[in-house]
């Protein structure tokens, strides 16, 4: 009888259901979408793609290593005009595969005021940001111990920071892996970015400490640490936030860079680097 009556309260229950509303949701305007890398008496790179919904659905994780920078060749944006304004100086960057734009440039004060201006004509698309140059802060002792365990090993690194008295710095230490087995470290690519992990340091936090990197696969360990602006730990922060941020539970992260009229954010601060070979 029991039985009964819940199917009968069952079905009363799913009879007064409404019909689905069909949901249209617009996508966001596409936008230009900058990120860059400053090396003083070298050059400064700057990497231009276009932004993409949510809704379009790519697939995109640090795991995925070269699957995701296929995903994204369609979005890098060729052909555009890039300019460097600094020190009552304009230079246009040239563009050195599509998307990545570079040119020469000195050793510049620090503090000195950057802008730069990106105008795709195919888009119509345009943006502008404007950073001041970060002065580079050295890493102290760096000490790892490799943990087994069955087949994956775990990589502790113990780091310190020559950090400058009485001023307030904010870091970003970035740990990259080789790109493939073959020809060891590679440099700074998009790729070993995208296989990085990164550990965010604010000013009132201690200038030395512990990260376990779990699973580390490679011989091959380089350690970068970037003297980076408040605004720019802010926006590194956010969008830390929003990749581990849960649906309908944790607080949306409001993720804002310094770029006009697009996503991103334009810097320019000089990363001290070690490289290490794991023994």
């Amino acid at each position: 009888m029991r039985v009964v009556v819940f199917i009968v309260v069952f079905l009363s229950v799913v009879s007064c259901l409404p019909d689905p509303i069909p949901i249209s949701v617009e996508p966001a305007p596409q936008k230009l979408v900058i990120s860059s890398q400053y090396i003083p008496g070298v050059g400064i790179s700057v990497l231009i793609t276009k932004s993409f919904s949510a809704l379009e659905n790519r697939q995109i994780s640090s795991e995925q290593g070269a699957q995701s920078l296929a995903v994204l060749q369609d979005l890098l944006v060729a052909n555009a005009e890039v300019h460097l304004k600094y020190l009552d100086q304009s230079k246009r960057l040239n563009e050195i595969t599509p998307g990545v734009y570079m040119i020469e440039l000195e050793t510049l004060p620090k503090e000195t005021e950057l802008t730069l201006e990106v105008y795709d004509s195919e888009t119509g698309l345009s943006a502008n940001a404007v950073t001041h140059v970060k002065p580079q802060v050295s890493l102290g002792g760096i000490a790892y111990q490799i943990t087994q365990r069955n087949e994956e090993r775990d990589l502790t690194i113990d780091y310190s920071i020559n950090d400058p008295i009485g001023e307030d710095n904010w870091y970003v230490l970035n740990f990259y892996s080789q790109v493939s087995d073959e020809g060891g470290f590679n440099g700074f690519t998009e790729l070993e970015f995208l296989n990085s992990q990164s550990v965010l340091i604010s000013n009132n936090e201690p200038t030395n400490g512990e990260v376990t990197l779990r699973n580390w696969s490679r011989d091959t360990l380089a350690i970068a640490l970037s003297n980076i602006s408040m605004e720019h730990y802010q926006y590194l922060n956010q969008l830390k936030k929003s990749a581990q941020a849960v649906p309908f539970i944790t607080e949306p992260a409001n993720v804002s860079g310094n770029v006009k009229g697009g996503y991103g954010f334009f810097s320019a601060q000089f990363p001290d680097v070690k490289v290490l070979t794991l023994n």
